[in-house]
């Protein structure tokens, strides 16, 4: 017999009004423990402050576009995806976004979407959209060199108009 059997044995000799009793305490104990201990994605003072600071220095490539997807999640996005994307576009425009900028790069190649199937086309997704965590270590005008966990590299390029 597995512990749920057991446990499905215990409830059945109790009295209805403790097994109530006992499920709002159990709930509560998981409330206690399920808490976030880390501030939520909505918490975006510090973020805010830094885009502040960098306005000080000079405009940063880009920060306009990051600031739009942070502020709304794209149609289609799950909100766990869209977090990812904001984080992965933050971290990439603090190391890449002025050389990005500088060799040619749009706002469209590094946060684009399809319209219609956002993360469904790959050859309509922006860089930021492929990260997943994973840093880029090289940028070229047409290529974005990602590092997985690994090791291994992957190639990301970029549709360059003539």
């Amino acid at each position: 017999m597995n512990r749920w059997q057991l446990r499905l044995g215990e409830l059945r000799s109790t009295d209805p009004g403790t097994i109530r009793t006992q499920a709002i305490a159990v709930q509560n104990v998981q409330s206690v423990q399920n808490a976030p201990t880390t501030p939520t994605f909505e918490h975006s003072e510090h973020f805010e402050q830094r885009l502040e600071n960098a306005s000080v220095a000079g405009p940063t490539p880009f920060a306009h576009v990051l600031a739009a997807l942070q502020a709304r999640q794209p149609q289609g996005v799950d909100g766990f995806r869209w977090r990812e994307a904001v984080k992965d576009g933050r971290r990439f425009l603090e190391t890449w976004g002025s050389r990005a900028a500088n060799l040619g790069w749009t706002a469209n190649d590094l946060f684009g979407l399809h319209p219609i199937e956002p993360l469904a086309r790959y050859d309509a997704k922006g860089l930021v959209w492929l990260l997943h965590g994973r840093p880029v270590v090289a940028l070229t005008a047409t290529e974005a060199t990602i590092q997985a966990s690994s090791g291994a590299t992957l190639s990301f390029k970029r549709a360059v108009s003539r």
